[in-house]
């Protein structure tokens, strides 16, 4: 299998890093140090960690033919995404809006669809 998209995480400071570092490390994946690769059942991550950019790229570089880059990436995202929830940046604390941005995709808050308090006229 070829490389999966790199995930590009924004935004991101030491202790959230710190914190995949743990989550990572009691799943079976070492991370040390701020750029580096691991692999586990076959499947090679590599990631770059920059705390002065303040963002975290990771990327999938090879896996089994059976497992989708779809699902890597969607596992990666995730154990990304709780880390950077649970210890959000201090400038943003108060914003729990705030989210980091992945490489092609986008994430927005939409507003609750309005709901009509009259009647719609039907036009006879």
């Amino acid at each position: 299998m070829s490389s999966c998209a790199t995930q590009v995480f924004s935004n991101v400071t030491q202790a959230q890093f710190d914190c995949l570092s743990q989550k990572a490390s009691a799943a079976g994946i070492n991370i040390s140090g701020n750029a580096g690769s691991a692999s586990q059942d076959r499947i090679t991550v590599e990631w770059t960690f920059e705390p002065t950019a303040a963002t975290l790229s990771i990327q999938c570089t090879s896996a089994p033919f059976f497992v989708p880059c779809g699902t890597i990436n969607s596992k990666i995202h995730d154990l990304v995404e709780s880390c950077l929830v649970l210890t959000p940046d201090a400038s943003v604390a108060g914003n729990r809006s705030h989210r980091p941005q992945t490489v092609g995709r986008r994430y927005e808050r939409l507003p609750p669809p309005r709901r009509s308090t009259s009647k719609a006229l039907h036009p006879l």
